[in-house]
C-alpha cells in the first residue's frame, strides 16, 4: 500500500507538472501566404540551411519556418510565404538598423600600401630619328 501511494503520488505530480507548464515553444509553420512577420531568430543549421523563428504581427503568433538562404536579421520586418514549413517567399518590408543587419558597406578607410616605387627612371625630353 505504501508503494502504490508513492508512486500515484510521483505519477500525479509528474503529470500535474506536464499539465501546468505552457509550451512557449513556437510552432512550425504550414502553408502561410504573405504574412506580414518579424524575424525574432535565425539559427544556422548546416552550410546552406537556415532555421528562422518568426512572429505573425496580426496576431502576435511565433511560428518556425525553413530556408535554403539568408534573408534577413533579428529585427527585420517582411512579408513571408511558406509551403510545409519551407519559405517560399520573403519579401523584406524593413530592416532594423544596427550592429545585428547585415551591412554591404563599413565606412572604414582603406589604406593601401604601395610596395615598390622607383622615381629614379627618367623619360627623355626628345628623341632624334635619322634615315
Amino acid at each position: 500500500m505504501k508503494n502504490f501511494i508513492l508512486s500515484a503520488f510521483v505519477a500525479f505530480a509528474v503529470s500535474g507538472c506536464a499539465l501546468f507548464t505552457s509550451n512557449d515553444a513556437p510552432a512550425m509553420a504550414g502553408n502561410i501566404n504573405a504574412v506580414k512577420s518579424e524575424v525574432l531568430s535565425y539559427t544556422r543549421q548546416g552550410s546552406t540551411s537556415y532555421i528562422y523563428t518568426l512572429k505573425d504581427l496580426s496576431s502576435g503568433d511565433a511560428y518556425i519556418a525553413r530556408s535554403g538562404r539568408y534573408y534577413a536579421a533579428s529585427g527585420d520586418v517582411a512579408y513571408v510565404s511558406t509551403s510545409s514549413g519551407t519559405i517560399t517567399e520573403f519579401r523584406i518590408i524593413s530592416r532594423k538598423a544596427g550592429a545585428s543587419s547585415p551591412r554591404a558597406y563599413s565606412g572604414e578607410k582603406i589604406v593601401t600600401k604601395q610596395v615598390y616605387k622607383n622615381d629614379s627612371i627618367a623619360v627623355p625630353d626628345s628623341e632624334n630619328i635619322s634615315f
